[in-house]
């Protein structure tokens, strides 16, 4: 599955959508929930915060 994440200046993540998943409609609400709650380092543009899209790739394995 690929996310795709807003991050605004401080790091949050402010809409994520899924970019692809397979299979389709299974991991999507626990990835989107998961993802909303992660603070990331903004872009930068010189010395500046600003706000960005980022790809994430999520991988879920099950375990025995």
């Amino acid at each position: 599955m690929t996310l795709r994440l807003s991050i605004d200046e401080s790091g949050e993540v402010t809409d994520a959508v899924i970019a692809n998943a397979d299979p389709p409609g299974v991991f999507d609400e626990s990835a989107i929930a998961a993802y909303k709650r992660a603070k990331f380092y903004p872009a930068l543009k010189g010395d500046a915060a600003v706000r960005s899209w980022i790809l994430v790739k999520v991988n879920y394995e099950s375990r025995p």
